[in-house]
């Protein structure tokens, strides 16, 4: 009986720790495709918006500007929630190997990597579409505008 209570013991750990596990896993990629889309409609923005340019003028760089802060506080977010998914990750990969001779290898911070790169190619779009907007897209607008006076 001894050892039953031990085995259900051991499988209900197992148990929350793949809930963990499943959990800021989730959580990153929620982030992942909640601040992509985010960053995406407040990029476009001043493409769709006419109107708005022509109000707001070099003002309306301030939409895209907030999508890179909105990024940048993401890399850091997921970069914590990946912390953590790492530790329980380690801890549930070492337990698979122990009791169930499972081995994934040791590449396990490579989506770490995956999602680094993710987010700095969303700044690096989000600065070229900045200066697209103030050098070529506002003074655009602003001759069609005249012309159409």
């Amino acid at each position: 009986m001894n050892y039953r209570s031990n085995r259900d013991k051991e499988l209900e750990d197992l148990k929350v720790l793949w809930e963990e596990y499943k959990y800021r896993h989730d959580l990153c990629w929620r982030i992942i495709f909640q601040i992509t889309t985010a960053f995406v409609v407040l990029s476009v923005i001043p493409y769709v918006q006419t109107n708005v340019v022509r109000g707001l003028r070099n003002w309306v760089i301030a939409m895209p500007m907030l999508g890179i802060l909105l990024v940048l506080f993401s890399l850091l977010v997921t970069l914590n929630e990946l912390r953590i998914f790492y530790k329980v990750k380690t801890k549930y990969r070492e337990i698979q190997s122990e009791k169930y001779g499972i081995n994934h290898g040791r590449n396990w911070y490579i989506f770490t990597w995956f999602v680094v790169f993710y987010f700095l190619g969303m700044l690096a779009v989000g600065v070229i579409n900045v200066y697209s907007i103030r050098q070529m897209w506002i003074p655009y607008i602003e001759r069609t505008a005249e012309k159409n006076e």
